[in-house]
């Protein structure tokens, strides 16, 4: 007969659930404490941490001696269909690999997690989690305070902490907030500690500025009012977390940019969108990536990979604020939908039943323990609109919280005597593969840092084949570096022959990257393989036809092959606002490419003038600078004369004399629609003229 014994659970606390709890915040902080500062990207290196931990752990339980853990009554049924299910798509996955199993492997590390709080009472995590909430909290105070901390993230603006990102800080220290809540409201000799705790971490709630945070601590404090707690501590906890938070938001430094571009031909300015309508934009194009496969989804990890193909404009206009950088979309930005992405409608009911599962652990608790689901609350909710589930401390925290909370108000699980040889086995494997994969993660984010280092670049790239960004720092190490514009400094058809199988491995484990294929447009225009760079630049242009750095170097590929005028269509052929606003700079930039001949020369300096003239009218129709710009073209015999003339004089309001110079126009070329468009809203007026509107090409 095989025997068992009992293991407290729920809402059983005491002295053994805080010895728990101090190892768990071990774990915690080791998740959160800075590391190496110039890490290319913490989230994927905190990941790799976790797995690591994780792989230990079962390495350690499938060797040493002891008694079983049984799964009955865990409430993991669908969490390991989650994990199965998305397994068996990594050889269909659209990501490389090794980027599928990572994120399998890394949701198999929480699940272990999940099942760890399962096997704990659910007081040790809320004790975990505080002291790992001031710290990042404490850290981040002191750079909004302007401190000079350690680690180089003196970040009065961004009040990163360790963390490295506002959002990651913000939904860690949102979660210990809530958890803090959640014991002070119990009362009792501990309550004033869990308050302060509370204050100090609101303060950097308000401080941090994110707005998932905001909303984390309205939902922690609903939960807070809705338990069953005397009604005056339950106000006076809620009114500390709503004042720190308060006081901090207060204090904040401000963070508002607005930028005003260099010419008038763009708008007056441009400030930082809406987040609400960079979700939105982003929202939209996942479901369509998730309407391309609904059932099966695009395999685990894939979403990155896969999304640029469904970008629209508007995502890119708001994510980029208006193309002042290059971006890529490393998430939806709402975990149900990457898993939607990733594994199709089994996927989002798979976790759907798991959110259930927990959720009805707390029906069936009543509202005594209703206060304990405040940290899950704010996680959800940042589940909506960001990807905490990649946010490695957080996420540990809510899979073993969730797993904890699971059995809230339920029977205490039986505790196997023995281990069964497949429980070993299955441990054994587990922990070894997430070792691996963790450690893997965890390097080469590590080598990654020292971008001139091709040794150790090579060496990162090979344990994260499927990672692009580490492959991109190892091409550009082997060819150059990155200029002050941006651009990849021009080394010549040697250093093209040095990086090109690195290349090929770039373009082959992300093709739809814009940033890679950009980066494969620019060497190749550098070393004289026209083939590649115009198969790159026509790649990017089919994903974003209006990429302003793809259309000028496409103009710099044809004017070098000898056509300029489709050089000069390219660059007027729907130019986005960034490029339109330095166009005149650009055609200049084109004079001066070597092997010109002079008919090209003088076709670029017609442009150059006629550009000139439309920003003048553009800024100041009865401007004298702009009748000089007009003087400039008309005295080159260019056809568009007439047009900018017409223009002037519709603005000056002599619509008669602007309607009789419409027979000079009649000798406007097809290819000068295009040119005479960059006049945007002063061709309309014009168009209402009887005698131009035979002329003039049809408005956008």
């Amino acid at each position: 007969m095989t025997a068992t014994r009992s293991v407290p659970v729920g809402v059983a606390a005491g002295d053994a659930d805080r010895r728990q709890g101090l190892r768990l915040t071990g774990l915690l902080a080791l998740l959160t404490l800075v590391f190496v500062p110039t890490w290319l990207d913490f989230e994927p290196a905190r990941r790799g941490v976790l797995m690591s931990i994780v792989g230990i752990g079962l390495l350690g339980f499938a060797v040493r001696r002891g008694a079983g853990l049984a799964l009955a009554r865990t409430g993991m049924a669908p969490l390991v269909a989650l994990v199965v299910w998305l397994f068996a798509s990594v050889p269909f996955a659209a990501a490389p690999t090794d980027q599928a199993l990572q994120r399998v492997l890394y949701l198999a590390g929480l699940g272990v997690l999940y099942f760890v709080g399962a096997r704990s009472g659910h007081d040790a995590i809320l004790h975990a989690v505080i002291p790992v909430g001031v710290l990042v909290s404490a850290y981040g105070t002191a750079q909004a305070l302007g401190l000079d901390v350690p680690s180089g993230f003196a970040r009065p603006d961004q009040p990163v902490s360790t963390l490295g990102n506002t959002n990651a800080a913000s939904e860690v220290a949102t979660f210990a907030l809530a958890a803090a809540m959640a014991l002070a409201v119990r009362g009792g000799r501990r309550a004033r500690a869990y308050a302060a705790a509370a204050i100090a971490i609101g303060i950097y709630v308000g401080l941090n500025g994110t707005r998932a945070g905001y909303v984390g601590v309205i939902l922690a404090s609903a939960l807070v009012a809705l338990s069953h707690r005397p009604p005056a501590i339950r106000l006076a906890v809620i009114a500390a977390a709503a004042a720190s938070t308060l006081l901090g938001y207060v204090l904040r430094p401000s963070t508002a940019s607005v930028e005003t571009p260099a010419t008038p031909t763009a708008a007056t300015a441009v400030a930082s969108p809406s987040t609400i309508d960079v979700r939105l934009a982003l929202w939209s194009g996942t479901l369509d990536l998730v309407a391309d496969a609904p059932l099966t989804g695009h395999g685990a990890g894939s979403f990155r990979f896969e999304y640029p193909r469904f970008r629209t404009e508007a995502e890119i206009e708001a994510t980029s604020f208006g193309r002042r950088f290059a971006t890529f979309a490393e998430n939806p930005h709402n975990e149900l939908l990457e898993f939607a992405v990733e594994g199709g409608l089994p996927a989002v009911f798979l976790v759907l039943w798991l959110a259930w599962a927990v959720a009805r652990a707390g029906l069936r608790g009543g509202r005594g323990a209703i206060a304990d689901f405040a940290p899950l609350a704010a996680f959800a909710f940042a589940c909506t609109v960001r990807a905490p589930l990649q946010n490695a401390p957080v996420a540990a925290a809510a899979a073993m919280l969730a797993g904890a909370l699971s059995q809230a108000g339920a029977a205490a699980v039986p505790r196997a005597a023995t281990r069964p040889a497949w429980v070993r086995g299955l441990a054994l494997l587990l922990g070894a593969s997430l070792l691996v994969g963790g450690a893997a993660a965890v390097i080469a984010a590590t080598l990654a840092t020292h971008v001139g280092d091709t040794t150790r670049l090579e060496t990162a790239a090979r344990l994260q084949p499927g990672e692009s960004r580490y492959r991109s720092l190892l091409v550009q190490a082997r060819c150059g570096g990155v200029d002050a514009a941006g651009l990849l400094v021009d080394h010549g058809p040697i250093a093209l022959a040095a990086c090109r199988a690195d290349l090929a491995a770039l373009l082959d484990a992300d093709p739809n990257n814009t940033n890679a294929l950009f980066l494969a447009a620019q060497l190749g225009l550098g070393g004289g393989d026209r083939n590649l760079a115009r198969a790159a630049l026509g790649r990017i242009l089919e994903l974003d036809r209006s990429e302003p750095r793809a259309q000028s170097l496409t103009a710099v590929l044809l004017a070098r092959e000898g056509d300029v005028p489709a050089a000069i269509a390219t660059l007027y052929a729907r130019p986005h606002a960034s490029l339109r606003a330095k166009l005149s700079v650009v055609l200049s930039e084109l004079t001066g490419l070597p092997g010109l001949s002079q008919e090209a020369l003088g076709l670029l300096r017609r442009e150059i003038r006629f550009v000139d003239a439309a920003d003048a009218l553009l800024a100041d129709p009865g401007s004298g600078t702009a009748a000089q710009a007009i003087l400039a073209v008309a005295g080159s015999n260019d056809p568009r004369g007439p047009v900018l003339v017409a223009v002037r004089l519709r603005a000056l309001g002599q619509s008669d004399e602007a309607d009789a110079l419409a027979p000079q126009a009649t000798g406007l070329a097809a290819g000068d629609a295009g040119s005479l468009r960059l006049l945007g809203p002063l061709l309309d007026p014009l168009r209402g003229l009887p005698r131009w509107r035979e002329i003039l090409p049809p408005g956008e």
